[in-house]
């Protein structure tokens, strides 16, 4: 998703570079003309970098917790919190957990297994998933 992404905003300003070059007239170019251009991108690499070191965090660690919280951050994605303040990202669909399951994973791997309470209160096996797929 990354690269068609980065693909789509090279092309943009492909494009805008190319227009700005053939229609602006010599002189006319000031510098406050870019601030918005550049503030823009700042945000979308702030999400991307965030967005990593989330993704790397979760991965890279071993726990077995709970969801204590979910927040939707971007439209379709939702962020779930352990208790243990790891977090990991899930568009609507990829993954039917909710707050109060319990997860366990294992250090340096994507896949994870959910527990859901049943009617006794008890945590048993729910899902196998993987974060990558």
């Amino acid at each position: 998703m990354r690269i068609i992404l980065y693909g789509f905003f090279i092309t943009f300003f492909s494009i805008g570079g190319f227009i700005f070059y053939k229609y602006i007239k010599p002189g006319t170019f000031n510098i406050k003309m870019i601030i918005p251009i550049l503030l823009f991108l700042c945000v979308l690499a702030f999400f991307d970098l965030r967005n990593t070191f989330v993704e790397n965090k979760f991965i890279k660690t071993k726990f077995n917790s709970t969801i204590v919280d979910s927040f939707e951050w971007k439209p379709k994605v939702i962020e779930f919190t352990f208790n243990n303040g790891i977090k990991v990202s899930s568009s609507y669909g990829d993954f039917d957990i909710q707050i109060g399951d319990s997860v366990a994973k294992q250090a340096n791997t994507s896949v994870f297994d959910v527990y859901r309470k049943d009617y006794n209160g008890i945590f048993v096996f729910y899902k196998k998933y993987d974060y990558n797929k």
